[in-house]
């Protein structure tokens, strides 16, 4: 049994991290992280200034991955569901202030 499930294909609650307390994420893997985040956020701009659409930080993750598959297909559509607004990142500053200025955008949960 190796990849914390059983032979059933049920996943073992031993061997799940607790979502309520942070990943403990160091060199690489901690960078990736936050370059995940900060292309998260500059999607989620992007889809504010150029498309009009005012929506939260997955959907502008989700968008970020979708226009790298749309750019690694050769035909067909890439289609992906908006799963939030962005209501309840008003108050980030993530629509109205540049990136670097804000306050420490890799130590706030945004999904």
């Amino acid at each position: 049994m190796s990849g914390g499930t059983h032979r059933h294909g049920r996943a073992d609650p031993s061997r799940v991290e607790p979502l309520d307390r942070p990943l403990d994420l160091t060199g690489a893997e901690a960078q990736l992280a936050r370059d995940r985040v900060r292309h998260g956020i500059a999607f989620t701009r992007n889809l504010l200034d150029h498309q009009r659409l005012f929506v939260g930080v997955s959907t502008g993750a989700i968008t970020r991955v979708a226009v790298r598959i749309a750019t690694e297909t050769d035909e067909g559509n890439v289609v992906f569901i908006v799963a939030d607004d962005g209501w309840r990142y008003l108050s980030s500053g993530i629509y109205t202030r540049p990136l670097a200025e804000l306050d420490n955008p890799d130590a706030t949960v945004w999904w």
